[in-house]
């Protein structure tokens, strides 16, 4: 009986009633999976892609009970795959939470866009995400495949809403936002700070890393692994601070941030190495003006007895070497 009346009623939209969302026939079909009346309504020219007050079209229909036959014959009838419901929800987004594997294929095979995400009024989740939070190992799998956005900061920001330790550290004493400013990571550092991320932190010692790794039965397992082990000691950049790192790297708008949420810009490692070392070591300019408006002191000298003006002398900064001098000539005028 309901077939009947969705044939003869193909183009006829059912209004919004309370609690639901205006509708067609062909909707109805597809939720229900009723192939045949989906079939016949095609064949008579319905539009493939009809919607519900909500966005939702037909092939957001059939994904819900995961009918793939349905689904099959709404993609061979040219359906859009991209379209968003109001929710800003793709198809492909709904066959990678119900773990519809099948379908996920199919929609890869006709080119779903793999980087249009969820958003609500916190946080956006990709396919991809969704996929990896629910466990569907093979269809991240596939995702993977097709080179999606990582989405870095928006799973930052799903695990920072969610309680997780923003100030965890790894087995050298580095936090997220140590990893954030070496690698430039704007939004994520500032997302940290925003949640009171300490920007003051610092790397442990060597000594320290090698106190903590060695309890740990892994690093000698095979001479790799204690390889890996002496070269982490190594090279472990022993107290260094989310600022001094920033400077180093030469990131600019991350050391504005750090130094906005009150990082130590005299804050040294175990040798005496203030941030503004690195800047003037390596000629980043603006960021060595940056430090000395932020009241950097460029008395502090190294353990090798180097002070920041040294440093840029021996290693040919002209314009860094003159505004050091020029603060140096300001500081004794007003002594």
């Amino acid at each position: 009986m309901q077939r009947v009346k969705l044939a003869n009623t193909k183009d006829t939209f059912e209004i919004k009633g309370w609690g639901t969302s205006g509708s067609y026939p062909m909707l109805h079909a597809c939720y229900y999976g009723y192939i045949d009346i989906a079939h016949w309504l095609l064949d008579n020219a319905v539009d493939v892609n009809q919607c519900r007050d909500d966005g939702n079209t037909s092939l957001f229909m059939a994904f819900y009970n995961g009918h793939k036959d349905i689904v099959s014959l709404l993609l061979e009838r040219n359906v859009s795959i991209n379209k968003c419901n109001e929710k800003g929800i793709t198809p492909l987004f709904i066959a990678c939470e119900k773990g519809y594997s099948e379908i996920v294929n199919a929609l890869l095979a006709s080119n779903a866009n793999v980087n249009i995400s969820m958003k609500d009024e916190v946080y956006s989740i990709s396919p991809l995400l969704k996929a990896t939070l629910l466990n569907h190992l093979d269809i991240v799998k596939k995702l993977l495949k097709k080179n999606p956005d990582n989405n870095y900061t928006d799973i930052a920001r799903l695990l920072i809403y969610n309680k997780s330790n923003v100030d965890m550290k790894t087995i050298t004493g580095a936090t997220a936002i140590l990893l954030a400013a070496a690698n430039g990571n704007i939004e994520i550092t500032r997302l940290l700070l925003e949640f009171n991320a300490d920007c003051n932190v610092q790397l442990y010692s060597k000594e320290m890393v090698s106190f903590r790794m060695l309890p740990c039965p892994w690093t000698t397992l095979t001479n790799v692994k204690l390889f890996i082990f002496n070269f982490t000691i190594e090279r472990s950049a022993k107290r260094s601070s989310p600022l001094h790192i920033a400077c180093a790297m030469g990131h600019l708008e991350i050391v504005k941030y750090l130094l906005l949420y009150n990082a130590s810009v005299n804050l040294t490692k175990d040798d005496r190495t203030p941030p503004l070392f690195y800047a003037c070591e390596l000629g980043h300019n603006s960021i060595v003006r940056l430090l000395l408006d932020t009241e950097a002191d460029i008395t502090i000298c190294r353990d090798d007895g180097r002070s920041p003006l040294a440093i840029a002398k021996e290693n040919c900064h002209k314009n860094i070497e003159m505004t050091l001098g020029d603060t140096v000539l300001y500081l004794r005028g007003n002594e």
